[in-house]
């Protein structure tokens, strides 16, 4: 993949990070989603700012288990704490202090978490509109096309992928979002006009692209939904 100099993305995670989980493990960053984006946007020679609307993150603890979703391999990451990904974490600002002209791409990275505050993050949510409407993409995965709630002036005529009800029924995570009043991302999607656009299967990569904006239905489609953001602003 070619470098390109002197360009840069923002990552946005959730702010929230509460008990989330019935057996009481919390909720936040779904690790792999900021992990693999991390890597591929450095593998494109692109800089990357960690971002929430508040300046602070937490780990969605389920994330950092191994598990048929979770691989050893980003646990290991996770618990190397000089892995330079910690670094820019601990670097982590809050929307009010990112000038969005120094970005061309940003990330909403996902987490049941983001369902919390993502839909009304308007800091956030100004970064990714600014951007958008400077030539940048914006690109979201799992539950960060959330973040979409508050975005229908560029996203409610885009065709839109996210973390869909089947798999949160198959995750049995529909009682607890039902437990905080929280809305599904297909609700969210459906809310602002968007076309929601199902994957064949809630596990396997997916991801859609209209115009310049991309999104992922899991942590599984966090790479192509980079790959397909860096080519449309970079390579297109």
């Amino acid at each position: 993949m070619k470098h390109h100099n002197h360009k840069a993305a923002l990552i946005a995670v959730t702010s929230n990070n509460d008990i989330f989980y019935d057996d009481g493990a919390k909720g936040g960053l779904y690790w792999s989603a900021a992990l693999h984006a991390y890597h591929v946007f450095k593998d494109a020679g692109l800089q990357v700012q960690f971002v929430s609307e508040n300046g602070e993150w937490g780990i969605d603890e389920h994330s950092i288990i191994p598990s048929r979703l979770v691989s050893e391999e980003d646990v290991k990451e996770y618990n190397d704490k000089e892995a330079p990904i910690h670094k820019d974490l601990a670097n982590i600002r809050k929307a009010s202090d990112i000038d969005p002209s120094h970005y061309k791409i940003f990330f909403a990275a996902g987490g049941h978490a983001s369902l919390f505050d993502f839909p009304e993050a308007r800091g956030l949510q100004e970064l990714a509109r600014t951007i958008y409407n400077n030539g940048g993409c914006v690109a979201a995965v799992c539950h960060g096309p959330a973040i979409f709630r508050g975005l229908d002036d560029i996203a409610g005529d885009k065709k839109l992928t996210c973390f869909v009800t089947s798999a949160e029924k198959e995750m049995g995570t529909s009682a607890i979002l039902d437990k905080f009043h929280l809305k599904t991302n297909e609700q969210l999607i459906k809310e602002i006009g968007a076309q929601l656009v199902t994957p064949p299967e809630p596990w396997a990569d997916f991801s859609v692209i209209d115009k310049r904006i991309v999104t992922g239905a899991n942590p599984a489609s966090t790479k192509s939904t980079i790959k397909k953001a860096i080519a449309a602003v970079f390579e297109s």
